[in-house]
């Protein structure tokens, strides 16, 4: 929240009381979000405010890339005005993330699910990144807007008044009329769909400028779930080993640096990389214990992590086997019966929605795959 920032700053010593009040005093008066006014007015550096909103275990995404389709039922202006913007919709649980600059803030979270009327999971993204995002797409977010069929009624600034003097006539309520028109129809919450909408909503949407920009080729939205050999060969798979090296072969089309964790007597045991990752013999090698607090044993309790390794004693042994530094790192948990057996790690990730994606889909299917294979060796004993 902004007050809990406007705290940790001042704790900080980053910032100086003068600038939080001069930064408040914009946004309150003018709707500015609390971030951006303390770089903007306040003159704040914006790595002292980076470094304090990157408290918690919040994943971080560098580069943001608005969904469109969420956006079109937002109020216009909402993501704006709350330096917040919806990334990826998961198909599977109806989670949509939402990127914002200041995960400190509550208010994000529930504005976001009260107008989604779905579940809202919150990613850090660099202040620099979200600013870039809302530029880029303005008239884009404009346009989807209005094809989607929610008209919006224009602002209109309502006439000062001045109060009457002491024993003027009073005037009667008919007498004056609202300066400010009041929609008839009130909005749907539901979500809108239309005629050309697909039933599983597109993971990403980008503007050819962009496209065009980026270095490596992106799949399609959708071709990951429907062409994908790798997740159609897990449902027939006959082994454990024939799971992990499916796992590996589809996580290559996403991030050339991926590998599966194995736990084995509650710690966590290097299985299967790319040479890209690691050497083999070292990832073998590998032992992480789960009753340790790292990003394995947070991935194995919530489902997943995103973001950067610490340098922590516990990290030792996996940043020495990576070797080289991994700025994003992405771990999603394999479970059977609700337990983590796998972590799927993968870095260096080609885009970070596609392969989160892909790594969810798969953990999905290895996890059945998982099962099916145990039941049928049980029953062949």
């Amino acid at each position: 929240m902004t007050v809990e920032l406007a705290r940790l700053l001042l704790s900080s010593g980053a910032v100086a009381r003068a600038q939080i009040q001069s930064a408040l005093f914009v946004s309150l008066r003018h709707g500015v979000p609390f971030p951006r006014a303390l770089l903007r007015e306040a003159g704040v550096d914006q790595a002292a405010v980076e470094r304090e909103l990157a408290v918690g275990d919040t994943p971080l995404l560098r580069t943001v890339v608005p969904l469109i389709d969420a956006i079109a039922r937002l109020p216009v202006g909402m993501c704006t005005r709350l330096l917040a913007i919806p990334v990826r919709a998961d198909p599977i649980t109806s989670t949509i993330d939402v990127a914002t600059a200041n995960p400190l803030d509550p208010h994000v979270q529930a504005e976001f699910a009260f107008h989604l009327q779905a579940p809202i999971r919150l990613i850090r993204a660099p202040l620099s990144a979200m600013n870039e995002a809302l530029n880029s797409f303005e008239g884009q977010l404009e346009v989807s807007s209005h094809h989607a069929g929610h008209p919006t009624t224009p602002f209109v600034e309502p006439q000062r008044r001045d109060t009457p003097a002491f024993g003027s006539p009073a005037r009667s309520p008919e007498s004056r009329a609202s300066d400010v028109p009041i929609p008839l129809v009130r909005r749907s919450l539901a979500p809108h769909k239309s005629a050309e909408a697909s039933d599983v909503p597109p993971l990403v949407v980008q503007d050819p400028a962009r496209a065009q920009r980026s270095t490596s080729a992106r799949p399609a939205s959708g071709s990951i779930v429907d062409s994908s050999p790798a997740l159609a060969r897990l449902r027939v798979a006959r082994s454990r080993d024939e799971v992990i090296a499916l796992i590996v072969e589809a996580m290559r089309t996403v991030a050339h640096r991926t590998g599966v964790l194995v736990l084995r007597r509650n710690q966590f045991v290097g299985w299967m990389c790319t040479p890209e990752l690691s050497h083999p013999r070292t990832f073998a090698e590998l032992r992480i214990p789960l009753d340790q607090p790292s990003a394995l044993s947070a991935a194995a309790s919530k489902g997943w992590f995103l973001g950067h390794i610490p340098p922590v004693p516990p990290h030792e042994p996996l940043l020495k086997a990576l070797g080289t530094p991994a700025y994003e790192v992405s771990l999603v948990a394999v479970k059977v019966a609700d337990r983590t057996v796998m972590l799927i790690l993968s870095t260096d990730l080609r885009d970070t929605l596609t392969a989160t994606r892909l790594a969810d889909l798969l953990a999905r299917e290895a996890g059945e795959a998982l099962s099916r294979i145990l039941s049928s060796e049980k029953r062949s004993r």
